[in-house]
């Protein structure tokens, strides 16, 4: 088994501390962790894309229903909401 000892320098003010942690094991299985934590990452945004644009077409065709339907109210709050989400 491999052990490796690494310096980690840690600004605590304005004096660095300097702490040593020990990794054993395989480097590459940490790399393969990496791996599968920016996958996760990624999937997470592609799905957080995702339901925003749904959200954003759903709102829009309640805004043109309201307008439709002549519901000044329910067109103003939807007209915010569509405002936030633009944000």
């Amino acid at each position: 088994m491999i052990r490796v000892i690494l310096a980690k320098v840690c600004f605590l003010g304005k004096l660095p501390v300097y702490r040593s942690t020990a990794m054993e094991g395989n480097p590459m299985e940490k790399q393969g962790v990496r791996e599968k934590q920016m996958f996760s990452l990624f999937a997470e945004m592609i799905l957080d894309k995702a339901v925003k644009e749904y959200e954003k077409k759903r709102v829009y065709e309640q805004i043109n229903e309201a307008l439709e339907m002549g519901d000044k109210k329910a067109f103003l709050q939807l007209s915010e909401h569509w405002r936030k989400l633009l944000e």
